[in-house]
């Protein structure tokens, strides 16, 4: 059926055929679960079980989570302005921090009406019909898992591929209440009630865990690692590199990285043949990667002496601590002393204080030939 819907003119690859595909199966999304959470709340309203009205509400959270899903796509696909240069894919990720707390406080509702049920001890009235029509919407879920990932795995939307664990999830929820309903009527034991604490629970865990994976691209995380060394690959790789540092990624959305960096480049090569090398690599960036770079150049002084120098300072540096790295390493040589720059790349987890590494540095130094130290220190 899913091939019928799919228009394959428009590539996945676009903006607009992002915003196709998410609006799909965000659509495909709210038929299904609202179909589920009809048939689940009408049937358990005739049976009077709370794990069946619960489940009934996990999956009428999950219709209203393709409504905002589908409205996030559509704010997205807008083009840049002038008041937002930038674009405005992160739409998408603040519909998923709206819907994360309102699956939150959905969880925290269905505890509470759980345990009532579960205090007040309120009877059930399921039979055979009911098990059927409960296995039936298991597979429901399961097609519309399948449907999500396979979307979601066309366009890359880290948006899709959630709601397509959370499909999954909600098999095992349904297969809990279809395990408490089948336990009633071959034993009469009732269970229900701890069921829907069990689905509340669910439901509470998968809003907060939602929290934070909405948030997080808000905030700013680290770029992939792969990705981030697919790019550093390309760009050692170019003429009279010789060396990246300071790369940063800025994440505007799904499809929307702005990235800076600084390349070492040999400082024998006069301005202009920097200039178009740099030029050639800001294009091939955006071509290959889909990143606007931006790239600063940083001319190198290369001769046994800086060579022997920055060899020397990065041993001593592994020494301290095997974290840390330096790079952009100039040499200024006076008559009396001589002058070393260069950064230090300084993990966030490192023990040690930049003090201490100075310091350690400037004892490590020490000779016949006196140094002055001009470090800067690069959170990483």
């Amino acid at each position: 059926m899913l091939k019928f819907l799919i228009n394959k003119k428009i590539s996945p690859d676009t903006c607009e055929g992002r915003s196709y595909y998410g609006s799909l199966a965000s659509v495909i999304g709210i038929v299904t679960n609202i179909l589920l959470a009809g048939v689940k709340i009408f049937l358990g309203i005739i049976t009077g079980s709370i794990s069946i009205v619960a489940d009934a509400i996990n999956n009428a959270m999950d219709s209203i989570s393709s409504v905002l899903s589908l409205v996030g796509f559509k704010l997205s696909s807008k083009p840049a302005d002038k008041d937002h240069p930038f674009g405005h894919e992160r739409y998408e990720y603040i519909t998923g921090f709206v819907l994360a707390f309102i699956i939150v406080s959905v969880g925290i509702e269905l505890g509470r009406s759980s345990i009532n049920t579960l205090l007040s001890n309120t009877a059930i009235n399921v039979n055979e019909i009911t098990l059927i029509i409960l296995g039936a919407t298991i597979l429901l879920k399961l097609a519309l898992s399948s449907i999500y990932k396979y979307l979601g795995t066309l366009i890359s939307s880290d948006s899709l591929h959630a709601c397509a664990i959370d499909s999954r999830n909600d098999v095992i929820s349904t297969l809990g209440v279809l395990f408490s309903a089948g336990l009633f009527i071959f034993t009469g034991l009732n269970i229900d009630g701890y069921v829907g604490i069990a689905i509340s629970l669910f439901v509470l865990i998968t809003g907060i865990n939602m929290v934070k994976q909405t948030i997080d691209p808000l905030l700013g995380t680290i770029p992939d690692e792969n990705f981030v060394n697919k790019i550093k690959d390309y760009l050692l790789s170019q003429p009279n590199t010789e060396g990246v540092h300071d790369f940063i990624v800025h994440n505007y959305g799904p499809n929307r990285k702005f990235a800076s960096v600084h390349l070492e480049m040999n400082a024998d090569i006069n301005a202009i043949e920097a200039h178009d090398i740099i030029d050639n690599i800001e294009h091939e960036v955006m071509t290959k990667f889909g990143v606007h770079i931006v790239v600063h150049h940083d001319p190198i002084v290369i001769n046994e002496t800086t060579i022997a120098l920055k060899e020397r300072i990065s041993n001593i540096l592994l020494d301290i601590d095997q974290s840390l790295h330096l790079h952009d390493f100039r040499l200024v040589e006076f008559s009396d002393f001589d002058r070393l720059l260069f950064d230090i790349e300084y993990p966030f987890d490192c023990k040690i204080s930049a003090d201490e590494i100075t310091q350690k540095l400037h004892e490590a130094l020490e000779g016949e030939r006196k140094y002055q130290l001009m470090i800067q220190f690069d959170r990483i």
